[in-house]
């Protein structure tokens, strides 16, 4: 009798902490994302040079397809055309996570960084006096740099 009881009183525990339990209810996506097509529309939006809608059409490409490369690439250009320099940086090398041979990516992030470094030589000729040795090595390095990317 007393196992029985004990069955019984386990019984109704264990019953009354499962119907205690909420379930979260599964919600559906709203609004599932259809690939091809947010592809064609940022597509569309890039060719168009309509930055805006292209940047918000290749992040959601980013998001539902994380291993592709080329909505990273295409955000590391917007980025890059939208005067976003440290944003297209990471854009890229997000490309590269995901491509390490995507050429493009490694010569648009190498065009970046030389920009970035010719402004930090085009500061230093602003701070040291014209008879310093490093204002005319700036100056050449920063002519060099303009030849490159310009």
């Amino acid at each position: 009798m007393a196992k029985r009881l004990n069955r019984c009183l386990l019984y109704s525990v264990l019953v009354a902490t499962l119907n205690g339990c909420e379930r979260s209810p599964t919600k559906p996506d709203k609004n599932p994302i259809n690939l091809a097509e947010t592809y064609s529309l940022a597509g569309k939006a890039y060719d168009a040079q309509n930055w805006t809608d292209s940047e918000k059409h290749y992040t959601t490409l980013a998001q539902n397809a994380p291993g592709e490369a080329e909505p990273w690439f295409k955000l590391g250009n917007i980025y890059a055309r939208t005067s976003r320099p440290e944003l297209a940086l990471q854009a890229y090398q997000e490309t590269l996570v995901r491509d390490p041979r995507h050429a493009k990516a490694w010569h648009n992030m190498a065009v970046l960084q030389l920009r970035n470094a010719g402004k930090s030589f085009s500061e230093l000729e602003k701070l040291v006096d014209s008879d310093d040795p490093l204002y005319a090595k700036s100056i050449k390095i920063q002519n060099a740099i303009d030849e490159l990317v310009n």
